[in-house]
């Protein structure tokens, strides 16, 4: 990557064959889903059409969006302002969800008057509590790291304001994004042949699964371009767009391959994991099959996501590379410069997961509250829905921009570190010093010097 400048001027289009792919397959299901013949009205179709009416769907979407924006400035305001109680609460997002869903089971069990959520409930409950007690004997010490380099990112923010934009950016996207699948899910469920009902429900539900990551990886490229200038100290007077265009532009090809490339490999991953299960309830040789070349095969898909993920788009939004050349550059930087061992100290997923909940739990609250308002129980309860997709989306534009800009400091220090010596020459020295400890306790290392 030393032959390509930081940030050229003029950038070629990158995976194009895939920008295609997705612009195809987003206009051909939601095209069919408008266009297909209806079916005959009926009175419980009638019924399901006042809650999926397009102005209700509209209307839950907006506030949603506005509950999620909120939320989203709120989480970024925290983490410029006390990082390290953002990195602390941080900490324990995954038991707060894991409890959060617990009591979701255990609520639905009690209004339905039903034992099996209540048992499911009661599990994720004792499952949350051992995921809190793990979680404090092992990840603690990452919080005054993580909170070191978040640090940074909050001096970045207070000079480059444009963050808060490319947020509000991130959640309008969100809410266009989900409005659309949901009106076309809508049309589906209740005005299509039954016929053709399962396999355009299905390829609306899959092509949102895919947009969302689209927006979300399109958001943290923008962060990336905002943070990578800053660091390379490129003078620019409208930092934001000109990240947005990039990202919207000539890498948007690489975002949606890079999306739908990360979301194959994570499925691949599930589905080795079903099969290994299965191969241990049939039989001893099974068993040994599961244990050792699908097991094999998981950790080469999870360590394959690590490089084809978010690590792997900083480089497209710095360099404008396509989406392998910059997996295979993320690859080389990590491991010539040592920095896994940084990567697994911080609490990346963990900011954006916090955000996540936040978001979603605001938006949610508020998309419920409007369909209440205009639609009783029914309309609530796809608000909530609606809401907490939207605010999903939206913390991945908030704490989740945080998360990019350490990541994009990470990659750039490792290429280049003399901007964050000059800059934060505090946070060079522990980054140094946090590699050179991990590197003195590897007994490998120690004999091959």
């Amino acid at each position: 990557m030393e032959e390509r400048e930081p940030f050229p001027t003029r950038r070629a289009w990158q995976d194009l064959s895939c920008l295609l792919l997705f612009g195809v397959a987003t206009c051909g299901i939601l095209l069919t889903s408008c266009l297909c013949p209806s079916k005959p009205p009926t009175a419980n179709s009638h019924q399901g059409s006042e809650v999926l009416q397009p102005y209700l769907l509209f209307a839950v979407a907006s506030a949603g969006a506005v509950g999620s924006l909120a939320a989203a400035f709120v989480c970024t305001l925290l983490a410029r302002k006390a990082p390290k109680c953002v990195a602390w609460a941080a900490l324990f997002s995954r038991p707060a969800l894991t409890t959060l869903l617990a009591f979701v089971f255990v609520f639905g069990a009690a209004s339905q008057g039903r034992a099996a959520p209540g048992v499911a409930g009661v599990l994720l409950a004792a499952f949350g509590i051992w995921q809190l007690v793990v979680t404090c004997r092992e990840q603690t010490r990452s919080v005054s790291f993580t909170a070191k380099l978040t640090e940074v990112t909050s001096d970045v923010i207070k000079c480059r304001p444009c963050f808060y934009s490319a947020v509000a950016v991130g959640v309008f996207l969100g809410f266009l994004w989900t409005t659309i699948c949901m009106l076309a899910l809508a049309r589906a469920f209740v005005e299509v042949h039954e016929v053709t009902k399962c396999i355009l429900v299905s390829s609306v539900i899959l092509l949102f699964a895919w947009g969302s990551l689209v927006v979300t990886n399109l958001c943290h490229m923008v962060h990336c371009g905002i943070f990578g200038l800053w660091y390379h100290g490129k003078d620019c007077p409208r930092t934001m767009l000109s990240s947005l265009r990039v990202a919207a532009t000539t890498s948007l090809g690489s975002v949606c391959f890079g999306s739908l490339l990360v979301w194959f490999l994570q499925g691949l991953a599930v589905v080795a994991q079903c099969v290994q299960r299965i191969g241990h309830k049939q039989s001893k040789g099974l068993a040994f099959i599961s244990s050792t070349v699908l097991g094999r095969f998981i950790v080469c898909m999870d360590d394959a996501s690590d490089c084809f993920n978010d690590w792997a788009l900083i480089q497209c939004a710095v360099r404008g590379t396509s989406f392998l050349e910059s997996a295979a550059a993320t690859y080389s930087v990590i491991a010539c410069a040592n920095v896994q061992y940084i990567m697994e100290d911080l609490l990346l997923s963990s900011l954006a997961l916090l955000s996540g909940i936040v978001c979603s739990l605001a938006g949610g609250f508020v998309a419920a509250s409007t369909g209440w308002a205009l639609g009783g129980a029914s309309a609530a309860l796809v608000g909530g829905s609606i809401g907490v997709m939207i605010g999903m989306i939206a913390g991945a534009a908030a704490l989740g921009g945080v998360s990019s800009g350490i990541m994009t400091v990470l990659v750039c220090w490792a290429e280049d570190p003399l901007p964050l010596i000059e800059s934060h020459p505090d946070v060079h020295l522990e980054l140094e010093s946090k590699i050179l400890g991990r590197l003195r306790g590897n007994p490998a290392l120690q004999q091959h010097p």
